[in-house]
């Protein structure tokens, strides 16, 4: 009997073992320094980190978790040394992140930095006691994780994309871009239809359309990507002028296919940010989303310093930035206005 617990419990550990192996391979730097050269016991702090796109790899590696794992470090935060990151992501697959969060949750984080809005969303469901930091989240008082941006009245604080206007700054961009444009696609995620985050992008969107004397359809672009060419394919046989996408961050993380579906199918898109364009979008505007993780590492270190996340405002972005790939346009045949390039933060060529 004895021995038969044995056997189980050494399996067990076996397969905590090979888990956490396949975390690490999956976080890239996030784990790995931290389990390395038996430094696990001198770490003090222990920072969750929940996304819903696809994890980074050395030859894909995420800017935003770069740029906040920097920032951390000029705080004074070291990885294996007084700082775990433990990771997950959803991979473009919202049905995962209730059982993510919950990992995260059960692992006892200090603090639990959120990608984006469904991320959030989850992990506040799973959790009012620990600190939620949202990296860049959308519209989170409809998303009901703050009471409002001044005062977040719950375990949620962090930074969000919007700003007044920011959808119909996009459209604009366009037109001026394309004097003959009329008729839009208007790319989104129709497994998340319901999500208020959702609704308003859409309604946003028909708002600023009308406004500028134009016409929009919302397409369903989905999540999965292997259908994204399909879905391209029937856009184009409607003869749209343009497109615009909202904000995910499965359209970020695998921005390249993306861009390459729009540029196989000529349809021009201005996209919300900018590695998309640096990817091979035509346009991107947005708000610049690395600045908001960097500016996250604050809000983590304030409270892993004592600082409550009610008490923490909700802060909104500071920087945009305007990409205009004239490569892109060329290969479309696209004659971006000069007064349009020089308006822009950078110039691909």
């Amino acid at each position: 009997m004895r021995r038969g617990m044995l056997v189980s419990r050494f399996c067990g550990e076996v397969r905590q073992v090979k888990r956490r192996a396949f975390l690490c391979a999956t976080a890239g730097w996030l784990l790995a320094p931290a389990v390395a050269g038996g430094q696990r016991q001198s770490v003090k702090y222990r920072v969750g980190l929940l996304g819903s796109g696809p994890a980074p790899t050395p030859s894909k590696p995420n800017s935003n978790i770069e740029a906040f794992r920097k920032a951390l470090e000029d705080l004074g935060y070291v990885v294996g040394q007084n700082l775990i990151i433990e990771a997950r992501f959803a991979d473009g697959k919202p049905d995962r992140l209730p059982g993510l969060a919950a990992e995260l949750v059960a692992a006892k984080m200090d603090v639990i930095l959120a990608g984006s809005t469904l991320p959030a969303a989850a992990l506040r469901r799973a959790t009012h006691t620990i600190p939620i930091v949202m990296g860049s989240a959308a519209d989170p008082v409809s998303a009901g994780l703050v009471a409002n941006l001044a005062r977040p009245e719950s375990n949620v604080t962090g930074l969000t994309l919007d700003t007044p206007d920011l959808v119909a700054k996009r459209l604009q961009l366009l037109k001026e871009a394309l004097p003959g444009l009329r008729r839009i696609a208007a790319f989104y995620p129709g497994e998340l239809r319901s999500f208020p985050v959702i609704r308003r992008w859409l309604a946003e969107t028909e708002k600023a359309v009308h406004a500028l004397a134009l016409e929009a359809e919302p397409v369903d672009l989905g999540l999965v990507r292997e259908r994204w060419r399909e879905v391209f394919s029937a856009v184009s046989a409607r003869r749209f002028d343009g497109a615009t996408v909202m904000e995910h961050p499965q359209y970020l993380g695998h921005r390249h296919a993306l861009a390459e579906a729009a540029l196989t199918y000529r349809l021009p898109m201005i996209f919300p940010f900018r590695e998309q364009a640096e990817a091979g979008g035509l346009m991107a505007y947005g708000a610049d989303v690395q600045d908001l993780w960097r500016r996250a590492a604050t809000f983590v270190d304030r409270i892993l310093k004592g600082a409550e996340p009610k008490d923490l405002p909700v802060e909104q972005p500071t920087k945009f930035d305007f990409v205009v790939n004239l490569k892109t346009a060329k290969t479309l045949a696209i004659a971006i206005p000069h007064s349009l390039v020089l308006r822009a933060d950078r110039v691909i060529d």
